[in-house]
């Protein structure tokens, strides 16, 4: 029952949220919103693009290499860092994985960071984080929509479909 009702209030504020984009992109076409509603749009857009961005840059600390980077690979785990690719591998790995990342931590060399970004793309982290990236990227894109069309906001757009590349 709980989980129906959790299901139902999910599609009525999806349903919600769509008629309000709806009403907004009316005004918007009738030239009615005002300043003030296009700054909160941008806002809302450069939070969720910022969040995609630094999911991004976690998820290529893992999986680029230096000489791409510009930047030693891993530097994240090198310093200890918790990312969103490890919290995610965490959160679906098997106790195995989370008894040899909670080592690395506690005292482990960084020679066991290999072994650690391998566990961490099978444990479903890298997927996950490229997941939670496309997830900010449209949401930074349905921000916009409130924005006359024009160059500035087609490229704004690109720009944030860059991110997922």
């Amino acid at each position: 029952m709980f989980s129906w009702r959790r299901r139902k209030n999910r599609e009525l504020d999806e349903e919600i949220e769509a008629h309000l984009r709806m009403a907004v992109r009316d005004r918007v076409e009738r030239g009615e919103l005002s300043e003030a509603a296009r700054l909160a749009a941008l806002r809302e857009f450069g939070e969720a693009l910022g969040i995609a961005f630094q999911m991004k840059d976690d998820l290529l600390d893992m999986t680029a290499d230096e000489r791409s980077l510009g930047k030693p690979a891993a530097n994240d785990l090198v310093e200890r860092k918790t990312t969103i690719p490890l919290i995610a591998a965490l959160a679906s790995g098997d106790g195995d994985f989370r008894a040899q990342v909670r080592s690395f931590y506690e005292e482990g060399g960084n020679d066991a960071i290999p072994s650690v970004v391998l566990g961490i793309e099978r444990e479903g982290g890298l997927r996950a984080t490229r997941s939670q990236i496309a997830l900010f990227v449209e949401r930074a894109k349905q921000a916009l929509e409130p924005i006359a069309p024009s160059p500035a906001k087609r490229e704004l757009a690109q720009l944030t479909d860059a991110l997922l590349y």
